[in-house]
């Protein structure tokens, strides 16, 4: 990551820096992107004279999984660098200039609230603005909602598996039966009318069964194919990140495990192989988007090694221990979001040549799909 590199450009126009952003972006959204059974080239490094930037404490929008101590003040220290590419690191500014006039909807699990609030909490560093929230009954957001009045933009996240309490909602709670739900009715919801706003979206870890989260998918993602090519906004798929609870008892997916359990440990995936074919979340995901050209943000092969960066067993608390939440302080969404703000031109590029090839032949020739192009 070129940490601080934005700002010695930032004398420089605009214009130069986006395209600098599009190139590095272009470089590591096509290397991550292929499909791979080996892990991600590149590691997580500890740089004890850099911290990330936002501080929780600082942020209006009070987390749940925060971690405090000794063990947050460690993790705020990490980043992760790839061997083939370079991300530029996440400049508010540039970032709602990118946005000016659009809106970007993430609707999601509670890792997706997380990177919400990070993203919201990391803005609020240089452009203060109020927000809006609810939460779940267990302190989770799960409905958010921030506006750039100078910039005309709308940062929006939805849980897609609860109630909304700004509105009237006959969506079910129960996280395995929402068959009701549609992908329209949230777009319609946020106000998602323009080719350019972007919808981010991914519900993996509220779907433990593949009977339930293979149908679901598939239906979210061809609505969203039936939709009008020259209207739809922009949509990419968030891969689903991994758990590390212990694997050696249960018969089920590496990783993936369904009880609680107070286990202070989050174990680390001793066969990479076999828990990237056990992953059946990400590689259903991977055959429905490979198939309607839709392309994913890749964040597990990176977040896979760190079993250390979960919330794990609160110091002084006998409850079950947490291996699926990253603590929200730690490089993981971090990296999540620099990767995000380095891939969103590239996506706006695409969009705007698909939209020239559709209004030139009729059918969009420039498709998204896991090769480079």
């Amino acid at each position: 990551m070129k940490r601080g590199k934005f700002f010695s450009l930032f004398n420089l126009s605009f214009s130069f820096f986006s395209f600098s952003l599009f190139a590095c972006g272009k470089q590591c959204f096509q290397s991550i992107q292929q499909i791979t059974d080996r892990p991600v080239q590149g590691s997580w490094k500890d740089d004890h004279e850099y911290a990330h930037p936002m501080n929780p404490n600082n942020c209006p929008i009070p987390c749940k999984y925060s971690c405090s101590g000794e063990k947050g003040s460690k993790l705020s220290h990490r980043y992760f660098q790839h061997d083939d590419c370079d991300l530029e690191e996440f400049n508010p500014i540039s970032f709602l200039s990118m946005f000016r006039d659009r809106r970007l909807l993430m609707i999601g699990d509670s890792i997706t609230s997380q990177l919400w609030t990070m993203m919201a909490c990391s803005i609020h560093s240089k452009v203060p603005t109020e927000y809006q929230i609810t939460r779940e009954p267990s302190g989770v957001v799960d409905e958010g909602l921030a506006f750039y009045k100078e910039y005309n933009f709308t940062f929006q996240y939805l849980c897609p598996f609860y109630r909304y309490h700004s509105r009237p909602s006959t969506l079910p709670a129960n996280d395995e039966t929402e068959d009701n739900n549609n992908l329209d009715d949230f777009l319609k919801f946020s106000n998602i009318s323009s080719s350019f706003d972007v919808v981010i979206m991914n519900i993996g870890l509220h779907h433990h069964l593949i009977s339930t989260f293979r149908p679901i998918v598939e239906k979210y993602i061809q609505q969203y194919d039936k939709m009008d090519p020259l209207t739809r906004p922009i949509f990419l798929w968030r891969e689903t990140s991994p758990q590390h609870f212990d694997w050696r008892d249960e018969n089920l997916p590496m990783g993936y495990h369904t009880t609680a359990t107070k286990d202070p440990v989050c174990y680390e995936y001793p066969n990479y192989t076999l828990a990237f074919t056990q992953d059946f979340r990400n590689r259903l995901a991977e055959l429905f988007m490979n198939r309607y050209h839709i392309p994913i943000m890749r964040i597990y092969n990176v977040t896979r090694t760190e079993n250390n960066a979960h919330n794990g067993l609160p110091p002084g608390r006998n409850k079950f221990t947490d291996c699926t939440h990253f603590c929200q302080d730690s490089g993981i969404f971090y990296y999540m979001r620099d990767l995000l703000y380095n891939i969103i031109p590239v996506l706006t590029k695409h969009r705007e040549e698909e939209l020239e090839d559709i209004k030139k032949n009729g059918v969009p020739k420039r498709k998204f799909g896991f090769s480079s192009e």
